[in-house]
């Protein structure tokens, strides 16, 4: 069953082929891995020891934070379906691998428009943040159907998107919600997809079918800490963990765990902690020296430093052993134009846009080429779409004000300004004197 269920770790629909949050029950492959924040849950060095599982007699509890957004509210049962959805799946967890799921709470969340599978799962975490008091935050929204996806969830994360009332493609009628949450919590302890052909939970089986390697997976991680994140995990947890998915996984997508722990690397990188980045990244390498997705974040590394040169021929390198990872090739092009390579950067982020029309960033990156070969309109055209698939964004909505401003559209160049403000973006009073002076009376 494709789907978002499976997310990869770094990138949304990272494989050559179409990996749209699972392929098979797929879910968002990582994106930046597009880099997704609240990576790490809290500062524990990598590699410090945690707490080891719990004896096979004790119950481990996994707490939710459910969050409903307003297409599913719009069900007049839709609190009394969520709950009996994970009593379903806590029942099973708990025979299987003696875990059982509590709810903590059921907010209502306002989704609004959501262009991709990815964007909810960013806006999910930047909006219904998980804290200290729970472990886990899952979403579910109704009818926003892509091609094959039906929910998202990176391994080893704390956040998963249950996509529900989408068709599936081997029987009629909607994809059953507990196959669904089964398949992406299963995900977050680490599991991935099997090469298996029989219908097991990660192949699109029934919600209580679980094969040999994800039971291992699940039984071998059922004390993983969700706050403190990948960067808790030992050597003999990662090695044991290694050694299950060397067994046989689904082909085409990077390798979960040294994704991941590359990504959180980035993060630590961004919150100033430069030294373990560098252990993250090298932990992740020793793990998978020829995964792409972690070459991709070496090369995001280097582009953050500045060292465009390293960076071009890191994601390049990523680009070579899989041309699906759309966050690489878009970072790719960024790092292109930051060295002037304008024919080669757009070249790429065109790439991106055909293969995924709905990909916001590539479409910036678009725009800044063409608004620096003074192709103004071309360029509005494209940071409008942006915009259109990331209404969230301020500074988009500040690029927009600035080329609107640039072609002399002041009004429309003012209300692209105010529409930033209020998202928060901070606005250079120069470019609010010179809209001033644009306006009538001046």
């Amino acid at each position: 069953m494709g789907s978002s269920f499976p997310i990869s770790p770094l990138i949304s629909k990272a494989s050559g082929a179409r990996q749209g949050p699972s392929a098979r029950l797929r879910d968002v492959r990582p994106t930046a891995w597009l880099l997704l924040a609240t990576l790490l849950a809290s500062a524990t060095p990598l590699g410090t020891p945690v707490t080891p599982p719990a004896r096979a007699e004790e119950l481990r509890t996994v707490t939710l934070r459910v969050a409903a957004d307003e297409t599913y509210r719009a069900r007049g049962d839709w609190e009394a379906t969520i709950r009996s959805a994970i009593d379903t799946i806590s029942e099973i967890y708990a025979k299987r691998f003696n875990i059982r799921f509590v709810i903590r709470e059921i907010l209502p969340w306002t989704l609004g428009e959501a262009g991709s599978v990815r964007e909810i799962v960013k806006r999910l975490q930047a909006e219904v943040p998980g804290g200290d008091d729970v472990d886990v935050v899952v979403a579910f929204t109704r009818g926003r159907c892509g091609p094959l996806e039906y929910g998202a969830a990176l391994p080893f994360d704390r956040f998963a998107v249950i996509l529900t009332a989408c068709p599936g493609t081997n029987a009629p009628g909607p994809v059953p919600t507990e196959i669904i949450l089964s398949h992406e919590m299963a995900h977050l302890f680490g599991a991935f997809h099997v090469l298996t052909g029989a219908p097991t939970v990660m192949r699109g089986g029934p919600a209580d079918r679980f094969d040999d390697q994800t039971s291992r997976v699940i039984h071998l991680m059922r004390g993983f800490d969700f706050r403190q994140g990948v960067l808790g995990l030992d050597e003999h947890t990662r090695r044991a963990w290694s050694a299950i998915y060397a067994e046989g996984h689904e082909p085409g997508g990077p390798n979960p765990l040294a994704a991941k722990i590359a990504i959180a690397g980035m993060e630590a990188f961004r919150a100033g902690r430069a030294a373990d980045a560098e252990a993250a990244l090298r932990v992740a390498m020793d793990l998978a020296p020829a995964d792409a997705v972690v070459r991709a974040n070496l090369g995001f590394l280097y582009s953050a430093r500045g060292q465009l040169e390293e960076a071009v021929r890191e994601l390049a390198e990523a680009r070579a052993l899989n041309p699906g990872l759309m966050d690489a090739r878009t970072e790719l092009g960024f790092a292109l134009y930051g060295l002037h390579r304008d024919t080669e950067a757009f070249s790429e982020f065109r790439a991106v846009v055909t293969q995924d029309p709905r990909y916001a960033r590539a479409r910036v990156g678009l725009a800044r080429v063409l608004a620096r070969g003074q192709r103004l309109p071309d360029a509005i055209n494209q940071l409008q779409e942006a915009a259109r698939l990331e209404p969230h964004n301020g500074n988009t909505q500040f690029g927009l004000a600035v080329l609107l401003y640039r072609a002399g559209y002041y009004d429309e160049s003012r209300q692209a300004m105010q529409r930033a403000q209020s998202l928060g973006q901070q606005i250079p009073a120069d470019f609010i004197q010179s809209l001033e002076q644009k306006a009538p009376g001046h």
